[in-house]
């Protein structure tokens, strides 16, 4: 398949065609200019569409003249705005199969064939799970010192209920480069820039058929009918919802000294929302785990990154050295109504006495456990009924 390419026109290429089209008569027929376009314009998964304008839209001159004005006006190079924008779909398809054998203890030692062991097993695997997506963006850049994205895009999941298996996610950015107009800079500083942003990101659940109960067939039977044995160790949620990030950007970048010196600073703030985890159940019910939306988690932190040229020789020996050093201050905000700590299925020490568990307004995933009960002067206080018994 031919990897789709993106096409861009500028001012002076969309004047051109106008100007084709206005002036068919003269210079060539519809099926010919059609036939001209058609090579001009390459139809692929994603168009890109540019233009530039500066003022007032110019005319549409016609004919020769057209050509001759488009080609002087895309060598001036005189632009002061500029718009990208790209729309399209994606279809995300994955599909698992697998077939393990285990022959189980040897009849005939050292004989290493299925049929060799006392109770072979033969488990065959599937699964399949799809993502379907719409998705547009667009890029507008002003007289190349301000910039601003615009995203969006809605996903489909298969691993959730048709009543709630669909999410839309936006996102913009603004970006300001004030040492390209800041005439009375000083003389040091050589780039300048401040940027901020706010963006959505989702998704579904990680594993297909966990919205209902599944069945296999073993082997064994019961007044020669099969038995049917649910499979999994989960309990199924039909009404799982796709979980939502929510992220705050601003950051600054500053370069001076010829480039020698370089600081990026970065403070964020992302919450997530309807975070699909799974939490433990009493081994009682039969299962070992359920998936659930937890209600919010947020993460808060600072990023920075100095650069630096002790060296740059003209010979070409150069040494550049950079620091960079972040923090992220974590806490888990809300789980559930009613439910205020939350255990991770499997995490637990073999003893029993360490478990992994979520608690609110506390990091996610702490490490708990049991210790001793003591007094006042730190004396083990002992249960009383089991000293009597």
């Amino acid at each position: 398949m031919q990897t789709p390419q993106r096409t861009a026109f500028s001012g002076p290429t969309l004047i051109r065609l106008l100007a084709r089209l206005a002036d068919v008569e003269v210079t060539e027929s519809r099926q010919a200019l059609s036939d001209r376009l058609s090579q001009w314009i390459h139809w692929t998964d994603a168009i890109a569409l540019s233009t530039a304008l500066k003022g007032n839209p110019p005319a549409v001159p016609t004919g020769a003249q057209a050509a001759g004005s488009a080609d002087e006006t895309e060598c001036a190079r005189v632009r002061s705005a500029l718009v990208n924008a790209i729309a399209g779909g994606n279809q995300m398809h994955n599909k698992l199969t697998g077939i393990d054998i285990s022959s189980g203890l040897f009849n005939v030692p050292f004989t290493y064939f299925v049929t060799n062991g006392k109770n072979p097993v033969f488990t065959e695997s599937y699964r399949e799970s799809a993502i379907n997506s719409l998705f547009a963006a667009a890029d507008i850049a002003y007289n190349s010192y301000l910039f601003l994205n615009l995203t969006g895009r809605k996903d489909w999941f298969s691993t959730l209920s048709t009543s709630s298996n669909s999410l839309f996610y936006p996102s913009a950015g603004l970006c300001f480069i004030f040492s390209e107009i800041w005439k009375s800079k000083p003389s040091w500083m050589n780039y300048g820039k401040v940027r901020g942003s706010w963006a959505q990101v989702g998704g579904g659940a990680p594993d297909p058929y966990g919205l209902s109960l599944a069945y296999v067939a073993p082997s064994s039977s019961h007044l020669g009918q099969p038995l049917m044995n649910i499979s999994g160790n989960t309990i199924p949620n039909s009404v799982l919802k796709p979980y939502t990030s929510t992220t705050v950007e601003v950051g600054m970048e500053l370069r001076a000294f010829n480039n020698r010196i370089g600081a990026d600073i970065t403070l964020y703030d992302r919450t997530t929302t309807n975070d699909i985890v799974s939490a433990s159940v009493p081994l009682s019910s039969s299962y070992t785990s359920v998936l659930l939306n937890v209600g919010k988690m947020r993460n808060r932190g600072i990023e920075l990154l100095l650069t630096g040229a002790p060296l740059r020789s003209l010979k070409g020996f150069n040494w550049d050295i950079s620091f960079n050093m972040a923090y992220n201050d974590n806490k888990v905000i809300k789980i559930a109504d009613g439910l205020t700590s939350l255990a991770l299925p499997g995490a637990e020490a073999r003893t029993e006495n360490g478990f992994v568990y979520h608690f609110e307004n506390m990091p996610f995933g702490m490490i708990s456990g049991f210790r001793a009960k003591k007094d006042l002067k730190g004396n083990t206080v002992y249960n009383i009924l089991i000293l009597l018994k």
